[in-house]
């Protein structure tokens, strides 16, 4: 394979639907004058894919969203070491974009952790980790159906949990799920350019995990342990920023009541899930799949501008859900920004409601043991 291949687009072409999904699975993607119809990856569709991805977009219209790494496959198969630097790369510079993710669709790991750069205005939400807000089955028989058979995964090969355990099957969907390791987003304006985010800012994915799977990495000839890093730069406008996952669409009624529901298959009607998420144990592993494993940081740029940036609500955790480490972590902000709501050390909300016949209550917080003295977070401002 090239890796260093690199394909640039411009002078108003249009590409629409899975043609640009196929124009656009190669190593390192330059995008200016363009307009997309569909979806941009910077990896392949259902194919490993060995080596680094790159996505850059200069200008242009997306109409999908951008993807630094691929549609239902992993990125840096071959699990390169990768020092001084990420296995996916995105950096949006400019044009008409919508959602920014930095890890993959449906399924699939990025070995080597994720760096999403935001130097221009977007009209939707930045993720640093992938897109996992749907709802998956275990049914062998959606596994070929044009509906249902991109979200079904196989308990079998994905856990090794005997078949008896009631936790194998939500055990599996726990693995199947977009997963990033390590992951650095960056948002950065300038006093003529503003940056707006219009949606949201989260660190890790969209229904989607953040999960150690790589280990410490080497930087400047440093073990740096894989963080939910976020680094404010000048000039950004950004209403909710978090550290971690939106679980918002794991917790609805149309996807629990899906997963307990059935569906239609060639005139037949068969139970779409297996999952019991009325099983309070069940459930709770269910939730595990937007819990942040990995420590939150918050840095800033030597060349930010005191007071310049503003955040309406920034949460060290995620929308929903849990995070779990161990012992002590402090969060430092070291600079002056702008918060005008609220500044959060946990989650925005850990605590999902029981409804009858269709889930048990969950109740998360900040999960893991204290330090020897009891103490569990800190932030320093």
């Amino acid at each position: 394979m090239n890796r260093c291949l690199t394909v640039m687009l411009k002078n108003k072409a249009l590409l629409k639907g899975v043609s640009a999904l196929l124009a656009l699975t190669l190593p390192q993607v330059v995008l200016a004058d363009i307009t997309i119809g569909g979806n941009v990856y910077g990896g392949g569709n259902r194919g490993d894919m060995e080596g680094n991805t790159s996505v850059t977009v200069n200008s242009g219209i997306i109409k999908g969203s951008v993807f630094g790494g691929a549609r239902m496959a992993n990125v840096n198969s071959d699990r390169t070491v990768i020092t001084n630097g990420y296995a996916s790369n995105v950096k949006i510079n400019g044009g008409t974009i919508n959602d920014v993710y930095g890890g993959n669709d449906i399924t699939g790991n990025v070995y080597g952790g994720a760096w999403v750069a935001i130097n221009s205005s977007i009209n939707g939400s930045v993720y640093g980790g992938g897109n996992g807000s749907y709802t998956y089955t275990d049914n062998a028989a959606l596994k070929d159906d044009k509906t249902w058979g991109d979200f079904y995964y196989n308990p079998e090969e994905l856990s090794s949990l005997a078949a008896s355990d009631k936790l194998r099957s939500i055990d599996a969907l726990n693995r199947f799920r977009p997963n990033m390791g390590d992951v650095l987003v960056t948002l950065s304006g300038t006093a003529s350019k503003h940056t707006h985010i219009l949606g949201s800012v989260y660190c890790g994915g969209n229904s989607a995990t953040l999960r150690n799977i790589d280990g410490a990495k080497t930087i400047d000839d440093v073990l740096v342990p894989p963080k939910s890093h976020l680094d404010i730069g000048s000039y950004v406008y950004a209403n909710n920023v978090f550290l971690g996952s939106n679980g918002e669409n794991m917790v609805i009624g149309d996807t629990l009541s899906r997963y307990g529901g059935n569906v239609t298959v060639s005139g037949s009607s068969v139970d779409y899930s297996s999952l019991d998420l009325t099983d309070p144990d069940v459930f709770a592993e269910y939730m595990k799949g937007v819990q942040v494993d990995i420590y939150p940081e918050v840095t800033f740029p030597d060349s930010y501008v005191d007071y310049s940036s503003y955040i309406g609500s920034l949460f060290c955790g995620g929308n929903i859900g849990s995070m779990y480490y161990d012992g002590h972590i402090a969060i430092d902000f070291d600079d002056k920004v702008i918060i005008y709501e609220k500044l959060v050390g946990g989650s925005n909300n850990a605590y999902v409601a029981p409804e009858p016949g269709r889930n048990a209550v969950f109740n998360g917080g900040i999960l893991g043991s204290n330090d020897s003295e009891g103490n569990k977070l800190t932030l320093n401002i």
